[in-house]
């Protein structure tokens, strides 16, 4: 009997295993994906800024605007508004009340 019980946890103690080996392989492989897709982003991510940087550096700016016909002003002239002040009023009607 006891040699029964004996193999009965041996076997289930040996499945556990199995099965606790397996579940971290898959979680071992899931995390390598992970970290594959994580820098895979992360390179992507680095492209763009770098592409961003380049289509919106001065001298991409100027290829631009002289492809569009703009060209360098000969001067510039600045304008200073005048002070813009409003007036608020308001009127306050008394008596009536509501019908």
């Amino acid at each position: 009997m006891i040699a029964i019980t004996s193999g009965i946890v041996l076997i289930t103690m040996a499945i556990t295993w199995l099965v606790v080996s397996t579940d971290t392989a898959l979680l071992n492989r899931k995390l390598r994906l992970d970290d594959f897709h994580q820098e895979q982003i992360r390179q992507e991510t680095m492209t763009l800024w770098r592409q961003i940087g380049d289509v919106t550096s001065t001298q991409e700016m100027e290829r631009r605007m002289r492809e569009a016909g703009f060209t360098q002003p000969q001067s510039l002239e600045y304008m200073v508004p005048q002070a813009v002040t409003t007036t608020l009023t308001s009127t306050i009607q008394t008596g009536g009340g509501v019908r």
